[in-house]
């Protein structure tokens, strides 16, 4: 997937014995097709208590407290997308989040959907420097 990619999905109607059913979930299958049409499989199947209970902890950090600050660090369900944020304190810049040492995103706001434990570390450096 890639951003600004648009995905239609066909969601049939449930049938009536299931539409109060709250705890365990529904049978109704439904598909997920990218925009050239061809289908998209999950790799993983979560119903029930399984669904209710994937829940995953994303965790923000700043290379230096003095440099900026990061926010979005919380508890998410899987699945869900999460954004975090990062914002420079006077005379630093944002160089971009990292997952491992690896660069994931420049973007301040950066949006990813929750599908494990996450640690992202936001990286700054200061006014005027490049960025290795």
């Amino acid at each position: 997937m890639n951003k600004n990619d648009v995905f239609n999905a066909v969601v049939p109607a449930y049938v009536d014995d299931e539409q109060n059913n709250e705890i365990e979930g529904s049978t109704t299958e439904y598909e997920l097709k990218s925009p050239d049409g061809k289908e998209i499989n999950p790799d993983q199947n979560l119903s029930g208590e399984d669904a209710k209970s994937a829940y995953y902890m994303v965790t923000v950090e700043v290379d230096s407290d003095e440099h900026g600050i990061a926010i979005g660090q919380g508890i998410r369900q899987e699945g869900n997308f999460a954004k975090v944020e990062a914002v420079a304190k006077e005379g630093y810049q944002f160089v971009g989040w990292y997952e491992n040492d690896k660069l994931i995103s420049q973007e301040t706001q950066y949006r990813f959907c929750v599908e494990k434990d996450t640690l992202l570390v936001a990286k700054f450096e200061k006014d005027g420097e490049s960025a290795n």
